[in-house]
């Protein structure tokens, strides 16, 4: 846990001198920073009637990596909420995307 607080710490600090900033929905960004593209939080299902899911194109186009979504280096899913993650739809991306780096908090499974 404590190493994915650092990543999170000094991807933050990466995302105050970003070039570039764009709003996926809820808490999605996909941040640039030279030819450095991170994502954070992109793929999940449930809004809980208040948040905004991401639209249907935007989600095909960071699947198929087309601009601006070609080159990302690493998608960051910062915790386990359905408002913020969704493990079909990340599945899905990583087989589309296998180059992406992913980087999540380990997640238990209860039995």
């Amino acid at each position: 846990m404590r190493r994915l607080l650092l990543v999170a710490i000094i991807l933050a600090s990466e995302c105050a001198a970003a070039d570039e900033v764009i709003y996926l929905a809820n808490a999605g960004l996909l941040v640039r920073h030279g030819d450095t593209k991170i994502v954070f939080d992109p793929l999940f299902r449930d809004v809980y009637g208040q948040y905004q899911l991401l639209p249907g194109k935007m989600e095909a186009d960071l699947l198929a990596g087309v601009p601006p979504f070609d080159s990302v280096s690493t998608v960051f899913i910062s915790h386990n909420h359905s408002d913020h993650f969704n493990a079909e739809a990340v599945l899905a991306y990583k087989r589309a995307q296998p180059e992406v780096q992913l980087v999540a908090p380990p997640i238990r499974l209860h039995q």
